[in-house]
């Protein structure tokens, strides 16, 4: 049965499971009509009621043609379904003109059509019919106080039986719509479990993905240990947007000199899966242009990370123009000298309450218009400095009173005025202060902060 009522609605019906209910009730409940109606109709003939037999059969040929119009998908559901709920209520109305008027035993199939309306349209078409039924039955009742002459069209006999017969196929006809709309209803509902099932399947092979990406991401980069014992003053802020960053630091110490540490805070194109991609090609890059090739110069090693990563990302025959901004640093721990470059990405040297801003490359480690080679910088740190490499996540993030950024000038208020606090401080500091200022917001970039005291 489930697979003829099926042939009637068109494919477009059948991709929303509640859609399809109403169309599966709406064919459904044409046929269940239908078939009453063709019962009244050989009643009312063998009872020689003759205006009870055309309204009758107006709605068995109504009912029946209904679903074949739908299977055409010319006319839209709703609008045959307000059809079907009409040509029942003229069929109602005709026959209770003929049956008795306001105690003809037909009158209570008005308010069958409210509900059925409910059921295969909306409720706004349901208060419609339900308004329709109010005023069919106040006319009726006022009919009848002004005298209007209600004439039965058969004996007393028939019009008993007639009666027994109309109030009890009433009972079972609700019965049925009532068991076609539970028997949809359940179906729908098993539909949207088994999709519910499936879409919770592949958030769970998402989320797996994710997560192994996110250990493949955590495997490049060096453990939080491994940079405290490189940079025993120093501290990491990062935190991801998502799962999985475009940020990311890293860190390499060339086994012939032990003594200067490589590290850097990156900011690759984009954030979540994307970024976390382009960060491997990334970081993959920069070590082997360090520790494979054996370039130390930090200038020479971005022009060489650049080349790695248009190379990479450009085996697939299309352009692609991602790559990273970057801070990098080389850090004699024994001298103190360090030698630094940047790509888009500065590094702030906090010297005695003073700010010392050294600008980078404008152009990122990618494609670009016109490339021109990185620059190294020399700088001879005195103890006590304090020097920051970091993305732009922390400045860029809205929030406060406002909703505003927090902006540059900002973040370097905030370096200069806890300039005195010990690093393992300091930390704590910039991790509230971007928690608190960020707030019941969403986080709009990943975070990664490089901290280190001379």
């Amino acid at each position: 049965m489930k697979n003829i009522i099926l042939k009637f609605i068109p494919e477009k019906y059948t991709l929303d499971p509640e859609v399809i209910r109403k169309a599966r009730l709406f064919v459904s409940t044409c046929f269940i009509t239908s078939f009453f109606s063709s019962f009244y109709l050989f009643t009312s003939y063998i009872a020689d009621m003759p205006n009870v037999f055309w309204a009758m059969l107006f709605n068995v040929l109504g009912f029946v043609l209904l679903p074949f119009i739908f299977k055409t998908d010319k006319i839209p559901l709703k609008i045959l379904a307000n059809t079907y709920i009409a040509i029942g209520a003229i069929g109602v109305t005709i026959t209770v003109f003929y049956t008795g008027g306001l105690i003809s035993t037909v009158l209570p199939w008005l308010a069958v059509l409210p509900i059925t309306s409910l059921m295969l349209i909306d409720k706004n078409s349901g208060w419609v019919w339900t308004i329709f039924t109010c005023l069919a039955i106040i006319m009726v009742g006022i009919l009848t106080l002004n005298g209007y002459n209600f004439e039965d069209e058969t004996s007393e006999s028939m019009l008993y039986i007639f009666n027994i017969l109309n109030l009890n196929g009433l009972g079972v006809l609700i019965f049925l719509i009532a068991t076609v709309f539970e028997n949809t209803r359940n179906l729908a509902l098993k539909q949207l479990e088994d999709k519910k099932r499936l879409l919770d399947q592949k958030h769970k092979e998402f989320t797996d993905s994710v997560l192994y990406a996110k250990r493949i991401q955590e495997a490049i980069m060096p453990s939080i240990d491994a940079v405290h014992k490189a940079l025993k003053n120093g501290f990491i802020m990062y935190e991801p947007k998502d799962v999985v960053a475009g940020d990311f630091f890293w860190m390499e110490i060339p086994i012939e000199d032990p003594n200067i540490v490589y590290f850097a805070a990156a900011d690759c194109t984009g954030h979540g899966v994307p970024g976390a991609m382009v960060s491997v090609v990334c970081s993959t890059a920069l070590t082997k242009a360090l520790l494979e090739e054996g370039i130390r110069d930090t200038g020479r090693l971005l022009d060489r990370t650049r080349d790695l990563v248009i190379t990479q990302l450009a085996k697939g025959g299309e352009e692609v123009k991602d790559g990273m901004d970057i801070s990098l640093c080389a850090l004699n721990t024994k001298t103190n000298q360090l030698q630094w470059s940047g790509a888009n990405n500065p590094i702030w040297i906090v010297r005695k309450k003073e700010l010392i801003d050294i600008k980078p490359v404008k152009q990122p480690i990618g494609k670009y218009t016109i490339q021109t080679p990185f620059i190294s910088h020399q700088i001879e740190l005195e103890e006590g400095d304090f020097l920051y490499v970091f993305t732009d996540g922390f400045q860029d993030q809205f929030g406060g009173p406002k909703g505003k950024k927090y902006k540059t000038a900002n973040f370097k208020k905030l370096l200069l005025s806890i300039n005195e606090n010990s690093i393992s401080d300091q930390k704590q500091i910039i991790e509230s202060t971007f928690h608190d200022w960020k707030g019941e917001l969403e986080q709009v970039d990943d975070v990664c902060i490089i901290g280190v005291k001379v």
